[in-house]
């Protein structure tokens, strides 16, 4: 509307003011959405510790992700033992290209092994 008024100084510096602000909170939105969410903590309930924690470091692998904090805890039951397993899981790609739900669906397919809670770190 300034330009069609005559007022097309005004109407250059409106326009490049608004590319800038836009332009500005583009990359703080990029910046703020790698930051958050770069993690998983997942809690295992399995009856083979051995091949659950090799079979989920490679899953982890696949999925550029790093285990760590392992903490595991046994359950004698009738006929066998259960074990509860809590892992962080720290992923190296930025925050956008991460499929966490992909992840935890490998995990979730493993024989004998199902998760009792995920949270996001």
């Amino acid at each position: 509307m300034a330009a069609g008024g005559g007022f097309y100084e005004s109407a250059l510096l409106g326009t490049i003011a608004i590319v800038i602000t836009l332009t500005l909170f583009e990359y703080l939105e990029k910046k703020c959405r790698n930051v958050r969410q770069k993690g998983l903590t997942i809690g295992i309930v399995c009856t083979d510790i051995s091949s659950t924690l090799l079979n989920i470091r490679n899953i982890a692998t696949c999925h550029e992700a790093t285990l760590s904090d392992v903490d595991i805890a046994q359950e004698i039951g009738e006929n066998q033992v259960i074990y509860h397993v809590t892992a962080k899981f720290e992923f190296t790609k930025s925050g956008k290209l991460i499929d966490k739900n992909c992840f935890t669906t490998e995990i979730m397919k493993l024989n004998g092994v199902s998760i009792s809670k995920i949270m996001n770190i």
